[in-house]
This record gives structure tokens, C-alpha cells and sequence, in this order.
């Protein structure tokens, strides 16, 4: 997007007109953002109680190797109050799986077998304030070494021929699995408020929540596929919920809103 800012014949926004009803309340390095309602809508995730959701379907039980990606936009990456809820999954304390970011942009992973399992990111998102990007958590929960490993990774789309790995891959010892249960999938909204080695607590996401896909084995059977704005369009904005690509509906509630306004430009008045 090229954004041209033009004071127009009344120099609107001349710093130092002293006609201008601006006089006194801008200047140089004035920070301006331009956005356009158009297409398909997001999750808009505000501060407040809100929740995104598909009930159970047996078609949410990933048993084995799994991997999960969300397509999102922080407000903020890291420095955050608490960590950020991306999707989980839960019933009774167990948890089929969850994925999430802490407040310094550490992601995680975790599951329950006999006991609460995780695996926690060795780099940072390092991502800026605002920036959209797709995250990946991939489980091998038999490695033939005797153990597992998870991956973390990202990309510019959910359907990326090629992710980057964030860190190193993590590796426990012992083979594993994930739990059979009944639950919904919840996506941005917190259902478990705390990390699994109780570092830090988790909230929702704050800021735009695009997309997610779940996969039965690593990039072999996708089970659910969600992206925001091409299952509704454009006559979705402000409904409360949409059907995925996959055929299971997504209902949101609270002070979550599903938005089309995207910010196309951000800049700074010049002198």
C-alpha cells in the first residue's frame, strides 16, 4: 500500500499552521495508520472475556504424531502481562493438546499422557509488535530413538511449502501419546490459564486471530481447516459464527468480533 498524505489547499496538516485545528496537537513524527474495510473478517480478540470454539467431534482426536498451525497478529509478540493462549484443547485437567506463546515469546506445547508432557521453544518468535505470521508446533511422538520431538516453526502462510524452525528441535525421553477425550477446541481463548511448568500465567490472545489447521501426523491428514476469511466472506463481518472448509462451525462470543477493517499503511507525519 502507497499512502500519500495531503494536507490539501488548508494544510490540514502542516505542523505549523496556526489556522489548522491540528495546531499544537501534531508535529513531526506523529504516528498515522490507514485502514479499509474489505473481504473477508478476522477474529478481532480485544482485552475482555471472549472465545472462539468448535464442539467436540471425534474428528479432534489426534492420538499420535501431530501437528498444529495458527495464522495470527499479535498486538504484541513478547512483553506481554502474560503469556497468550493459541489453541487448546481440554477436558477435566487433561489436555489433548495446547499451544501457546509465554509473555517473552517462548512457545509451547503440551499434552497429557500418564503425566503433564511439554516441550518449550530454544528461541524467541522475535517478531515486531503487529506483525502477522503463521506458527507451527509439530509432536513425532515415537522418534525410533526412543523418545519424542517437537518442532516449533513459522511462516507467512498455513499452506507453506517451506517453515522456518524456530530453535532447535526438543527431545524427550520415552515414547508418548496424546489423550482420547470429549472437548471443544478452543482457539485464542484461554481454557487452562497456566504454562505446564507453572512459569508464568496464559490469557487470550490479544490482537487478530486469521486462521488454524489441524493435522492427524506431520503435513499428512488434515483434520480441520479454518481460515476466517475465506469461509465467510465479507457477508460474515459482525455474525457470531461461520462453518470451515472441513464442515465444523466456529462460534465466537464475548468481546471477540469477526472485523474486516485491515490496516493497509502505517507511517509518521513528515516534517
Amino acid at each position: 500500500c502507497i499512502c500519500e498524505l495531503n494536507s490539501g489547499k488548508d494544510m490540514l496538516y502542516a505542523p505549523h499552521n496556526p489556522l489548522s485545528p491540528l495546531v499544537g496537537k501534531i508535529g513531526r513524527n506523529t504516528p498515522f495508520r490507514l485502514s479499509l474495510n474489505a473481504g473477508g473478517p478476522f477474529l478481532k480478540c480485544p482485552t475482555g472475556a471472549y472465545n472462539l470454539l468448535s464442539p467436540d467431534n471425534a474428528a479432534f482426536d489426534v492420538l499420535a504424531d501431530i501437528d498444529i498451525r495458527v495464522d495470527v497478529r499479535p498486538d504484541l509478540w513478547y512483553a506481554t502481562a502474560s503469556g497468550q493462549m493459541l489453541v487448546n484443547r481440554v477436558s477435566a485437567g487433561t489436555v489433548s493438546y495446547a499451544f501457546a506463546m509465554d509473555s517473552s515469546g517462548s512457545l509451547y506445547l503440551w499434552w497429557t499422557d500418564t503425566t503433564t508432557k511439554f516441550a518449550k521453544s530454544t528461541d524467541f518468535t522475535w517478531f515486531a509488535s503487529g506483525e502477522r505470521a503463521c506458527l507451527r508446533a509439530t509432536l513425532d511422538v515415537n522418534n525410533d530413538a526412543a523418545g519424542w520431538t517437537a518442532r516449533f516453526w513459522w511462516a507467512k502462510s498455513m499452506d507453506a511449502d517451506v517453515w522456518n524452525l524456530i530453535g532447535d528441535p526438543v527431545v524427550g525421553v520415552g515414547t508418548t501419546t496424546l489423550p482420547n477425550i470429549g472437548a471443544s477446541i478452543h482457539l485464542a481463548d484461554a481454557v487452562i490459564t497456566t504454562l505446564p511448568d507453572s512459569s508464568g500465567s496464559i490469557g487470550n490472545l490479544i490482537g487478530e486471530f486469521y486462521g488454524f489447521q489441524l493435522w492427524d501426523g506431520i503435513n499428512d491428514q488434515i483434520k480441520v481447516d479454518l481460515d476466517l476469511a475465506r469461509d465467510g466472506g465479507p457477508a460474515a463481518v459482525g455474525g457470531t459464527s461461520r462453518v470451515d472448509a472441513t464442515g465444523f462451525t466456529w462460534t465466537r462470543s464475548g468481546t471477540s468480533s469477526f472485523s474486516n477493517l485491515y490496516v493497509r499503511s502505517v507511517g509518521e507525519i513528515p516534517a
